[in-house]
């Protein structure tokens, strides 16, 4: 009788525990004074590979930027604006409906992903992800304190991936996201 209440308590406390992980990570991200991150971003498609550091800047709930030497990647809303630094340009599109963005993910939007509970590891927490419809999948982790966000990977099969690795974060000070100058930039707008 002991072991069933030790063990019941035991699951019990981990199925707490799990829930309160993925919230926790939320909290991090949904500060109210918004959130930077420092970005190694990298990606393989059809035996390229692409590497790119930069930085991430969460906003509020649908409003981010994604800055790096080469672009900046500014969703707001619907309406996603993509400044190509080299080529100086400025395209204006809108986001796609259902579109799975792996910044989507980082900022804890989960919308049409199915979520698996969070895995304790030596290094932190590990949640499994599964996109369905679109033969995605991918591992959220997660430091085993505040819900700090440490790896995210997306994966297509066939060699194809996206993965994000968080060299630091913290909350967001006034005035920390630079102005680009673009007055001298071709614009595209893609919006109909």
């Amino acid at each position: 009788m002991t072991r069933f209440i030790i063990f019941s308590g035991l699951f019990t406390s981990l199925g707490i525990s799990q829930i309160d992980i993925f919230d926790s990570f939320l909290r991090f991200i949904h500060q109210d004074s918004g959130i930077r991150m420092n970005i190694n971003f990298h990606q393989t498609q059809f035996g390229e590979s692409y590497t790119e550091a930069g930085t991430f800047y969460y906003l509020q709930d649908g409003y981010y930027i994604y800055d790096s030497q080469k672009q900046r990647i500014i969703v707001n809303g619907d309406t996603i604006t993509t400044i190509n630094k080299h080529a100086k340009q400025i395209i204006y599109d809108l986001s796609i409906p259902g579109n799975v963005n792996i910044f989507d993910i980082l900022t804890g939007n989960m919308d049409g992903i199915k979520r698996e509970p969070a895995i304790l590891e030596k290094s932190g927490y590990r949640i499994l992800f599964t996109v369905p419809g679109w033969e995605l999948s991918g591992v959220l982790r997660l430091n085993s304190g505040l819900g700090q966000p440490t790896n995210l990977e997306l994966s297509a099969g066939d060699g194809q991936n996206i993965r994000i690795q968080i060299l630091s974060s913290g909350k967001l000070s006034e005035n920390s996201i630079p102005d680009y100058e673009t007055t001298h930039f071709d614009v595209i707008d893609l919006r109909e």
